[in-house]
């Protein structure tokens, strides 16, 4: 009887051990992409990489993705069909990206008939 006792003790204060546990891990996570702990660069480059290149913004593979301490940089030209709307919007998705800090814009807009445009700062 007193082995089962103590192994009902066991249980009854290794539940709340574990159940925290989990949900300490489950916080670490979330607040990973915010202001609370750092991004690693390569992780936060790649998440802005996927943001970008969402179907409604610009092609991923025309666009260069950097980031070191919460800076991403955006580089490449963009062409027909896009337009300055276009790489302003993927600016802003940028930048809506837990983790950043600041977008740098170098994106270029290469021919169409927004390319005048191009140069307006975002």
């Amino acid at each position: 009887m007193a082995k089962k006792r103590s192994a009902s003790r066991v249980l009854t204060v290794a539940a709340p051990i574990v159940a925290l546990a989990g949900a300490g891990a489950a916080l670490l996570r979330r607040m990973r992409g915010g202001a609370v702990l750092p991004v690693d660069d390569a992780e936060l480059a790649e998440r802005v990489r996927e943001a970008v290149s969402r179907p409604e913004h610009v092609p991923g593979d025309a666009v260069s993705v950097s980031a070191s301490a919460g800076v991403v940089t955006l580089d490449g030209d963009i062409g027909a069909p896009y337009t300055q709307a276009t790489i302003d919007a993927a600016v802003r998705a940028a930048g809506e990206v837990r983790g950043v800090r600041r977008v740098d814009n170098r994106l270029r807009l290469v021919g169409g008939s927004d390319a005048a445009d191009a140069s307006v700062a975002t």
